[in-house]
């Protein structure tokens, strides 16, 4: 598949510690599936070092929406403590290490415009596209991958294929509207049939003048891609629970863009 970074973006916090702890919105978090916690106990048996890390994160991406706000935060927390403790691990061990986390992971040390493929471990650097406008809408609350995949089992999809070069020259070109015959997302008609407000929605990003709308990951997140920044602004005032970011070529590796 082709990733590609976006502006809006959690906050996570760390700092040195007598223990291992992680605070998001003001509460204290123990479950061990958190992706954060478990950046910091990996950290702990790849090095072998005694890494206690106090996280505080503050969520602006909205969870379960396919929008990788986990794996972001995975990324950022095997990146931070590498600087906090002096590490030294290479970009392609903490890759390494956030991929035995979870598959999305590795291209957030990357970030920009990348192809990956395997199972998420081989990423690809492609040249940035250049910036587009987002209006992005957390639909319903939220679907779990698991119930995303089951039902795509269940509904017997069978995958599609694009040409990846077709899709990222569209981007190069600007000709998002050609997105439209050159792209596909295998789990949105299976995530559309546990929840049909996916597909109303697309239809009204695409009525509010996005040239191209579509599912991001396994859901329920739509994102509308404008040329045009005020269509996009408009779009974002008049659809509720809807988020206006943009592409970027922001990556781990580079001190944090904070243009509106």
């Amino acid at each position: 598949m082709l990733m590609q970074t976006i502006a809006l973006h959690d906050e996570l916090i760390l700092s040195k510690s007598d223990d291992i702890a992680l605070c998001s919105e003001g509460v204290f978090v123990e479950s061990g599936d958190n992706l954060v916690l478990k950046a910091i106990h990996a950290l702990r048996r790849y090095t072998g070092k005694d890494i206690s890390v106090r996280a505080q994160l503050k969520k602006n991406i909205p969870a379960r929406a396919g929008l990788g706000g986990g794996s972001s935060d995975c990324a950022f927390a095997i990146y931070g403590i590498n600087e906090l403790y002096g590490l030294g691990l290479s970009l392609s061990e903490m890759a390494d290490i956030g991929f035995s986390l979870g598959s999305d992971v590795p291209f957030f040390f990357y970030g920009g415009l990348c192809r990956v493929r395997g199972r998420g471990e081989l990423i690809e650097k492609l040249t940035d596209a250049p910036e587009c406008s987002l209006v992005i809408t957390h639909v319903g609350g939220g679907l779990s991958t698991k119930d995303v995949y089951a039902m795509y089992d269940k509904a017997g999809s069978k995958a599609r294929f694009a040409s990846y070069e077709t899709v990222a020259e569209c981007l190069y070109r600007q000709d998002y509207k050609a997105l439209n015959i050159n792209t596909f997302n295998d789990l949105q008609a299976p995530a559309s049939l546990l929840m049909p407000q996916i597909e109303k929605t697309i239809e009204i990003l695409n009525d509010a003048g996005a040239s191209f709308s579509m599912m991001s990951g396994s859901g329920s997140a739509v994102y509308g891609v404008f040329k045009d920044k005020a269509a996009a602004e408009r779009a974002a005032a008049a659809i509720p629970d809807s988020y206006l970011t943009r592409t970027s070529r922001q990556s781990l590796c580079m001190p944090y863009d904070r243009q509106p």
